[in-house]
């Protein structure tokens, strides 16, 4: 089975960057799919850890209302047919899909410094189950990939 999806050029400027994470043409149903959750889990996931009896740093709260923010709306972006389109595009190879997984590999690191006190093991651990993962996923067939 072939899959094959087209999309538009990114637009110039600002407008461009945002193309640029959720896909040139995302409609505005898909934005507001992306967004408006994204943006309650940068609230309510700080909101919630202060509810628990743990001392967290500001820094610790920063992190985790950016991690909610960057999860909640990359699995929602990724979810969408113009972000498959775009980051299954014919010139997005094993290299830009590997590289963009790579950068997650930050948050993995952030956890572990600012969470677990430098654990090491599992920074190492997640960090290779990850890129195996992904290794994995590039290699299966294209249908497979983006279903």
């Amino acid at each position: 089975m072939h899959s094959e999806l087209t999309c538009p050029s990114p637009r110039s400027g600002l407008k461009g960057l945002l193309d640029r994470f959720t896909g040139p043409g995302a409609t505005q149903a898909e934005l507001l799919i992306q967004f408006v959750p994204s943006l309650v889990a940068l609230v309510a996931a700080p909101t919630y850890a202060l509810t628990l009896p743990i001392q967290w740093t500001p820094l610790q709260l920063g992190l985790i209302a950016l991690l909610a923010f960057d999860l909640m709306g990359g699995v929602l972006t990724n979810a969408t047919s113009t972000a498959k389109g775009w980051y299954h595009r014919p010139e997005q190879g094993w290299q830009q899909h590997l590289g963009f997984v790579s950068v997650h590999v930050i948050h993995v690191l952030l956890v572990a410094l600012l969470f677990r006190g430098g654990d090491w093991g599992f920074f190492i651990g997640v960090s290779s189950y990850l890129l195996g993962a992904s290794v994995l996923i590039l290699l299966s067939p294209l249908y497979l990939q983006r279903p």
